[in-house]
């Protein structure tokens, strides 16, 4: 088992996701509603599928909601 750090809660995996795309995919989440950081860095949307996903990471997701 695998466990990752998102948004402060600790997320137990069975297979760990191999990219950040696996993970959002994973996690029912739309990637183009989500700002990504990988221990303190912020990935770029078009290097979601490449950007590899290690077990300890710490991951903050932001979802985009429009409003007014």
């Amino acid at each position: 088992m695998a466990i990752l750090k998102i948004n402060g809660t600790d997320k137990n995996f069975d297979i760990l996701p191999a990219a950040l795309t696996d993970l959002l995919v994973q996690m029912k989440i739309d990637a183009a509603t989500v700002v990504a950081e990988i221990d303190g860095r912020i990935i770029k949307r078009s290097d979601f599928a490449t950007e590899k996903i290690c077990e300890g990471q710490k991951i903050e997701l932001i979802r985009l909601v429009g409003g007014g």
